[in-house]
């Protein structure tokens, strides 16, 4: 709506109200207007009849209320101007009245002056008397008010109206004072240079509002692709984040924080961190970096993972707390190191059974030579002491073996894939061993069929070899050994009733240096690595191996080949 429209308007509206007004005070004038004349004919006409027909104008004048305040009849001669007789008792003196032919039987406005005002007033021949009678009717209030309303009621609304008109276009232009300073900001916010040239025209201002709210829409839905990128890219880490203000209110975290945690989004955003289940270490950390402003990088141990979390203070005004003014916030980063921190664990727990493991037969051989050296031992003696040697400097040299074994298949290194067939493979292995089942007088039984597998053989031979071996080894005498496999399941089992494993045991059999019983495995030569081996070939190819065992019953190994 513009300058004119804003005119246009109140000028219609005075106009109608104008015209309202005058229109009712004029019907109220009229009618007001018509009762008078009617009132003034009906009695003039009445009292000219009754004087016509013979009666005394004496008597009709005494007939009617003497000094009556509403009509003042006069009775005049034709060529006298002074009234002959008058129902008020006043006389004109020297203003005498002469009608003239026209003005008989006419009712017309007159100034009466008994009555100080205007009055209606008509004149009759009466040819009974000779006379004519003048009848002045002293206008009613109501007439005279219907009059002033319509003389002075219109010209008092018309300057209303103007008024009115003056001050409507003077408070549309003072309303739009605010609107548009509002809009020159909202131009600043959406960076637009239209300049606002017409302050007074609103269909201006509403279609620069219109085309700010368009910017904002594009801006918004911008801004919307933006955090939805930056949403995809926080969800894409594989490090836990969360950013709280320094009320400690969660103002971003990505999806690994709520899979860590086990929390819905809808459960966590624009609430407290405490609403997260953090435990009470963290939310500590989190208050003595957001007052100390220091970072802090520590280990958080949550379900069995283990995470290093550093914690910085971050100083951004998104994070102020209005009450206290305290701008610090902080964020916190977890990085899942849990294969790292139970890897660095088995390290330690790798060399401190390593060092056990190659202490006692290194001690046992120093032992015996410098036995040997001092002569203590006698010379019928001295082979078994030196046997004795040489069997721990063997079973040393097994367990560096081992050990190098190990380390190897932790590094790796690519090794040459050739095609086993697995029945020849496992014959060539069990032949062997036979000398070993013969000692222990082990039945051993094969149900082999074609099947064809691709691994490197030497890890295949130490992967096989060590499952019988250990087969052989913790059976009792006169056990079995049963070796077969499955070319449809594409499985290998090695099965024996010997000692078995206790349920408890059963998961930690291919640790490191693990013995169920140290002692016999000790006599037995084992060095603890050799179920290590097997699942460290195992986890390099892929393969899956599993264990049932009961104790004082057996074990069965079955390992699964790919297709």
């Amino acid at each position: 709506m513009n300058r004119k429209k804003v005119l246009l308007r109140n000028f219609l509206l005075a106009l109608v109200g104008f015209l309202i007004y005058f229109g009712t005070c004029l019907a109220f004038f009229l009618f007001s207007k018509n009762e008078e004349l009617s009132i003034e004919e009906t009695y003039a006409t009445r009292l000219v009849a009754n004087l016509e027909s013979g009666k005394s104008s004496v008597d009709e004048v005494n007939r009617i209320a003497y000094k009556d305040q509403v009509f003042h009849l006069s009775f005049y001669d034709l060529n006298n101007p002074i009234p002959t007789l008058d129902n008020q008792d006043y006389y004109l003196n020297n203003n005498g009245y002469i009608p003239q032919q026209t003005e008989y039987s006419k009712i017309v406005f007159s100034y009466d002056e008994y009555f100080k005002a205007d009055c209606l007033t008509s004149t009759y021949y009466l040819k009974a008397q000779n006379v004519y009678l003048r009848v002045n009717k002293k206008l009613s209030p109501s007439y005279l008010t219907s009059k002033a309303l319509f003389i002075y009621g219109t010209l008092a609304f018309l300057g209303l109206d103007i008024v009115f008109y003056i001050l409507a276009y003077y408070f549309f232009k003072r309303s739009l004072r605010p609107l548009k300073l509002q809009v020159e900001k909202l131009q600043d916010v959406v960076k637009k240079n239209h300049d606002i040239e017409f302050e007074d025209d609103l269909d201006y201002l509403t279609a620069m509002i219109r085309d700010s709210r368009h910017a904002l829409k594009h801006e918004l839905e911008e801004n919307q692709i933006g955090s939805q990128k930056i949403e995809f890219i926080l969800d894409s880490f594989s490090e836990g984040l969360i950013v709280i203000d320094s009320t400690y209110r969660v103002i971003i975290l990505n999806k690994k924080t709520l899979s860590i945690f086990k929390k819905e989004r809808s459960d966590i955003e624009q609430r407290y961190l405490n609403t997260l289940g953090v435990s009470h270490e963290l939310e500590v950390n989190f208050s003595m970096v957001i007052h100390t402003k220091k970072q802090i990088t520590f280990i958080e141990k949550i379900d069995g993972r283990v995470y290093q979390c550093d914690i910085n203070p971050i100083d951004y005004a998104w994070t102020r707390d209005e009450a206290t003014n305290q701008q610090v916030g902080a964020s916190l980063l977890m990085i899942d190191i849990t294969d790292e921190y139970n890897s660095g664990e088995m390290k330690k727990e790798f060399f401190a059974n390593a060092s056990h493991e190659l202490k006692s037969p290194l001690t046992s051989i120093l032992g015996y030579l410098q036995l040997i050296e001092n002569g203590t031992i006698k010379e019928k003696d001295t082979p078994l002491a030196i046997q004795k040697c040489i069997d721990d400097a063997n079973r040393m040299n097994k367990i560096i073996s081992d050990m190098l074994s190990l380390s190897s298949l932790e590094r790796e290194s690519l090794r040459p894939i050739e095609e086993i067939s697995l029945p020849s493979a496992l014959q060539s292995i069990l032949s062997s061993l036979k000398l070993q089942c013969e000692i222990k007088k082990i039945t051993v039984q094969t149900k082999l069929s074609p099947m064809i597998v691709k691994m490197n053989p030497d890890d295949f031979d130490k992967m096989v070899r060590n499952l019988i071996d250990n087969g052989i080894k913790y059976n009792k005498e006169g056990g079995k050994l049963i070796v077969s496999n499955d070319n449809k399941l594409r499985t290998l089992t090695i099965e024996d009733n010997g000692i078995g494993i206790a349920e408890e045991n059963v998961p930690r059999v291919f640790e490191r240096f693990f013995r169920v019983d140290k002692a016999r495995s000790r006599r037995n030569g084992g060095t603890g690595l050799g179920l290590a081996i097997v699942k460290h070939i195992c986890n390099y190819y892929e393969l899956e191996i599993t264990l049932d065992s009961t104790l004082g019953k057996g074990s069965r190994f079955t390992i699964h080949f790919p297709e």
